[in-house]
């Protein structure tokens, strides 16, 4: 009798999870870059909606679909609240790789950041040239702070909000997004179509109608 061949080892599965990468249009995408559903969220950081979705949808976003290549997940910002253009340049001023972890860090405190705003601190920060606003809100909310837990230090993160050429790029992004038709956020798209939906509830009966 002949031996039996050794069975071959299993492929070693792709985690998909860490797969980031930053795409053509300037956002950042997790996931297989060829699934056959590619998702994008045009979203703020300081929106309570898109907060909502961040904090309690993402997570199994992930885990039941980015994680099984059949969907990428792509976050692109947009702006709402005169704090967002430094929350934007702040997001890009950590390696590609971390993109992520931070936006969720945002995420999950947005609660307490948002509540030290006021229309007192506005008034103040609308007195200001304009390039210096970005990174008063971002000093004045607590988000440099937060920074330092991603290896940004405050003058690493001063540096970055103080970069005409930095909000500029964030600026026309935003600008893009807004000659596509995005108005409002969180607005979601899969494979470029754009479709109503404001929470995870909306969204995943989508995702599953659409072959996940």
């Amino acid at each position: 009798m002949h031996a039996k061949a050794p069975a071959r080892p299993a492929a070693p599965q792709t985690n998909w999870l860490g797969v980031v990468a930053i795409t053509p249009q300037g956002g950042v995408r997790q996931g297989n870059p060829d699934a056959p559903l590619a998702l994008v969220e045009y979203g703020s950081r300081s929106c309570p909606t898109c907060g909502r979705f961040a904090n309690e949808g993402v997570a199994a976003l992930r885990a039941n679909y980015v994680a099984t290549g059949k969907v990428s997940y792509e976050y692109r910002d947009f702006w709402v609240h005169p704090q967002d253009p430094g929350l934007s340049v702040l997001g890009h001023c950590v390696p590609t790789a971390s993109f992520f972890k931070l936006l969720d860090a945002m995420y999950a405190g947005q609660a307490g950041f948002n509540a030290r705003a006021n229309q007192q601190m506005a008034t103040v920060i609308a007195k200001l040239p304009k390039l210096q606003q970005p990174g008063e809100w971002a000093r004045r909310l607590g988000y440099v702070e937060l920074m330092a837990r991603f290896g940004v230090p405050a003058a690493k993160a001063n540096q970055c909000l103080a970069s005409q050429a930095a909000l500029g790029e964030r600026e026309r992004r935003v600008r893009e997004a807004a000659e596509s038709g995005v108005r409002s956020t969180p607005t979601f798209e899969i494979n470029g179509v754009k479709f109503d939906a404001f929470s995870w509830a909306d969204l995943e009966p989508v995702l599953k109608a659409s072959g996940a």
